[in-house]
Parts: C-alpha cells; structure tokens; sequence
C-alpha cells in the first residue's frame, strides 16, 4: 500500500527543510527559509493540475463502469464538449483496464489510443493519464478501492486562487521534541476524509512542551531516515483554521533522537480546496489540546 508520506509529498512543491542537526540557529536564514517553502507551496498550487483543478471522484465497481456525458452512464462527466459515451472502465481485482469508443478523442498519456491498462499493483498514482480538452483524469486506489479522479485545468477555483492566509511566523512555533521511538511498530487507523480508513504502522511518538504543557504526536514514515509526516488538530480547527486539522513534515530524528517540528509550516490538507479530495484525519491521538497559531489559516474556495 502507498504509505501516506509518500502520497502527499508531492502536494508541498519544492520543500527547503531546516535541519535540526545544526549546532547554532540562523533566526534570519530560518525565516526565509519558511517564506520560500510557502512561496513554493503556491506556486505549486498555481499549476494547472493542482489541488485546486479537482473536478470530480468517481469509485469503480467491480466490472464495467462506463462513462461520459449522458446521465445513463455510470461515471457522469458534466461539461458540453463531453460526449454523451467515452467508453467504460473495466476493474478485475486490483487492475483497472479503459475501453474507448470509436473517435471519442481521448488520448492516453498524450497518444490518441482506443484501450490500454491504466492501472496495475506497480502503477503510480496518475502514472497513465487520459486527457480531452481541458479535463484530464486517472487512478486513484485507497486501501484497495479504486476511484477516477477528474480534474479540470480551467476550473474557477484554480482560476481565481489569490493565495492563502498565514499567522505571522514565529520562533515561538518552532518546537523541540523527544523521540521515543517503540520496540515495535504500532498499528494506528487513520480516518479518511473519504470514508475509507487507512491502516499504518507508527514508528514512535513525538513528546514536546506547549503552552506550558506536554504533548504528544504520533508520526507518519517507512523508516527512521525519511521524513515525519504529521497529521494533527489543535484547538483553533473550526475557528481560525479548517475544521479537519492541518499537516506538518519534519526532519528525521537527529543522533539524540530529537526532532524539531516547526508549526510554521503547517498547512491545509488537499481536502481544504475540493469535495473531491481524500485526505488523511487526524487520529484521536493526535488531536492537540492547545491553539496553534501558526501556519495556515482556513482556505474557503467557491465550490
């Protein structure tokens, strides 16, 4: 199963982490560090087949689905320049395979193609790609269910985004935590925007003090060497930031087994732009009882 550090790395852009192995701490370097991990970020959300060109998430039943424009068929595509029948997905057990009728105009990865197998165990999410005009879609699988993804590359959220809101940056948010890693891996659910949960093996917990407190995070990784993936609530959620929680990433930890975890660069899950996304939740473990006031703040697109 595609782990989800692996999944939403790419949702960051071009990502400038500090690392908290140095012996001495360069205030003015660290900001603009944070400044251009943001600026990456919407730049990278500015792209045409970005979060925000989300249009359209469509489960597959096992067999054949077809789809196109006309409402008789089983995946609906509601724009004009659709015709009323494209063809039909084909899902036998974990390989999805498309049929396309005659002349319909779609190309596969490009190439103006009639079949091929779009997705297979070895297949990267959106590794084969079916386009026409403006909309582009492909597979998605979640804990063995597999779903199109439709996005729009002229759709009025991608179109109108004007960026996103931040508390100011703060050396206050840039914490130091114990890595208290377990003698096994813990299995932890994550609960999914889409319903369907995901099962993950936790490595350690993150301990660290806040506002006078100690508190606990559990992170996501495949290992000790790559980065943490964290997924958290704090009390501002539903107030000054989304409702579901934010994500956070953070170095691995250092020869002392600590880590830094920098508020700053906390930010919206894919699920803050579109309906269509599917999102890690936080786990209840991972919902903090203190405000964070720091990171993005709540994004309310126009769907």
């Amino acid at each position: 199963m595609k782990t989800i550090t692996t999944f939403f790395l790419f949702s960051l852009g071009g990502i400038v982490m500090f690392s908290c192995h140095s012996e001495s701490f360069n205030e003015e370097a660290w900001k603009q560090g944070v400044e251009s991990w943001h600026q990456d970020r919407i730049d990278n959300l500015t792209q045409d087949d970005s979060w925000l060109s989300l249009a359209g998430l469509y489960w597959l039943e096992e067999g054949h689905n077809s789809f196109g424009s006309d409402p008789d068929n089983d995946i609906v595509f509601e724009y004009e320049f659709i015709p009323n029948h494209l063809g039909v997905f084909i899902l036998e057990g974990n390989e999805v395979r498309v049929e396309l009728e005659p002349a319909s105009g779609v190309k596969i990865d490009g190439v103006l193609s009639d079949k091929a197998t779009v997705y297979l165990d070895n297949h990267q999410e959106g590794e084969i790609e079916l386009s026409l005009e403006h909309l582009s879609w492909y597979i998605i699988e979640r804990s063995g269910h597999f779903a199109v993804r439709l996005k729009d590359h002229k759709h009025p959220n991608l179109l109108e985004f004007s960026g996103i809101e931040r508390f100011p940056v703060s050396t206050e948010w840039k914490v130091e935590a114990d890595f208290i890693q377990f003698d096994s891996p813990l299995p932890m659910t994550i609960p999914d925007y889409s319903g369907i949960p995901r099962e993950e093996n936790i490595l350690g917990v993150l301990e660290f003090d806040l506002q006078g407190e100690r508190h606990r995070l559990y992170p996501v990784a495949d290992n000790l060497e790559d980065r943490f993936f964290v997924i958290f609530a704090d009390e501002t959620n539903g107030q000054t930031t989304y409702n579901a929680g934010r994500f956070v990433y953070t170095d691995p930890p250092d020869e002392n087994n600590r880590v830094i975890i920098d508020f700053n660069r906390s930010y919206n899950p894919p699920c803050v732009f579109s309906p269509y996304a599917t999102c890690p939740l936080p786990p209840p473990e991972n919902r903090l009882s203190a405000y964070v006031y720091a990171g993005e703040l709540n994004y309310e697109p126009g769907y």
